[in-house]
């Protein structure tokens, strides 16, 4: 089944932003006109450099850079005033509060599109990069134009839903280091250690990006998107932030683990093993040669996902692991499957045995099903109880977001 691939731009966004404290800092137009200190550093200069398409940098302040936001989604704005009635019914940024270290939310009702707001974003110590997602809401967006629900503070809360319908959102991710910061098209731009993100949405692309660092160390969580996303559309721009050295794993059990994060499987980046260049090199019992590394098998019951490059990332994308001899990579149902009314979360995906039998699989909710193309041998699915429940959650979610 196959839907709009910006449901998916949205889904791949690797996380889903917890609640905190709220903070805000509203200025309009008029500030904009009488309070022109606010929008200049020290020399009353906009750092050119990094200013583009619905934001500015005006300068550095201790660990955080002032940025001004624009609502640039949708109407035009001449000459300081808006020459048409095109507004965004919210229109709202996400960033870290440089005081508290929390998440904070910056919102704005009915923003035309001379709207623009000064942030103060925290730099992360870690990459030296402020980060800061912005988010309009507007009912002249068609329905298959979503954004994924920060969820932060009061208002940057719009529901208790994991999507926002009729919306659209871009991630910023601005280096504080002004004189290292490197302007950026493409991978190809970028030096070893770093990568160019891409633009959420490909319609972006006249945003400034620059190159940042992979910064996910060994031990350390990373994200990988549920494998039954992918299942809805193409993967468009997953990357391993792990550094080199390392790789993007899931994590053994932690896909089984309720209330999880109803998109993001639980993943850690792991050290490469030795180099090799056929399977033969490594330990053939446990381990086989995926790019280039010995790496071992995901075992029976373990969790397991899939991945894809496109594009110049292609380097940089996750890899997926395969499942050990003819074990394959599929869903665990359960009783939970029989009453599903929500598409997500996704029941687990995990390295599972081929099946000669019903009673090999989980009873009540599956079957083992017909042979497959790759092995001629069966493997567990939903029996049609199930699989019509999940069909219907599928059209039930379509019908929300997309059409």
């Amino acid at each position: 089944m196959r839907t709009d691939w910006k449901i998916l731009a949205v889904l791949l966004k690797a996380w889903l932003h917890g609640s905190s404290a709220s903070y805000y800092q509203e200025f309009d137009q008029s500030d904009i006109n009488s309070n022109n200190e606010i929008f200049r550093d020290g020399n009353h200069k906009v750092f050119n450099k990094f200013s583009s398409k619905l934001f500015e940098v005006l300068g550095r302040k201790d660990n955080a850079l002032r940025v001004r936001i624009k609502q640039d989604f949708l109407g035009s704005c001449e000459g300081g005033k808006p020459v048409d009635n095109d507004v965004a019914r919210m229109f709202f940024a996400t960033y870290t509060d440089p005081d508290s270290g929390e998440k904070a939310c910056s919102f704005k009702r009915n923003a035309d599109a001379c709207f623009s707001r000064v942030l103060t974003v925290g730099c992360d110590p870690k990459n030296d990069l402020a980060k800061v997602e912005i988010f309009a809401q507007s009912e002249s967006f068609y329905q298959g134009s979503t954004a994924l629900n920060p969820k932060v503070g009061s208002r940057c809360f719009p529901s208790d839903e994991i999507i926002i319908a009729k919306a659209t959102s871009e991630q910023l991710n601005i280096p504080c280091d002004f004189e290292t910061a490197t302007p950026c098209m493409s991978n190809k731009d970028c030096t070893g250690g770093t990568y160019c993100p891409r633009p959420f949405m490909p319609y972006y692309d006249d945003i400034a990006r620059f190159c940042i660092p992979f910064v996910g160390e060994p031990g350390e969580a990373c994200n990988w998107i549920d494998q039954n996303i992918y299942n809805i559309g193409d993967a468009l721009n997953q990357v391993d932030e792990c550094t080199s050295g390392s790789y993007c794993r899931i994590d053994s059990f932690k896909c089984k683990t309720r209330n999880r994060n109803p998109v993001v499987i639980p993943a850690t980046c792991v050290t490469h093993g030795k180099k090799c260049s056929s399977n033969s090199e490594c330990q053939r019992s446990t381990e086989y040669c995926h790019y280039w590394r010995c790496t071992p098998y995901i075992k029976d019951g373990e969790c397991c996902g899939s991945s894809w490059g496109m594009g110049d990332l292609m380097q940089y994308q996750l890899r997926s692991v395969e499942c050990q001899g003819t074990s394959k990579c599929v869903a665990l149902y359960s009783a939970e499957d029989l009453n599903r009314v929500d598409y997500l979360p996704r029941p687990p995906h995990i390295c599972r045995p081929a099946c000669t039998k019903d009673a090999d699989c989980v009873s009540e909710v599956e079957v083992c099903g017909p042979p497959d193309f790759i092995y001629g041998l069966r493997y567990c699915k939903c029996n049609s109880t199930v699989c019509q429940q999940d069909w219907l959650a599928l059209e039930k979610f379509q019908q929300k977001y997309l059409y």
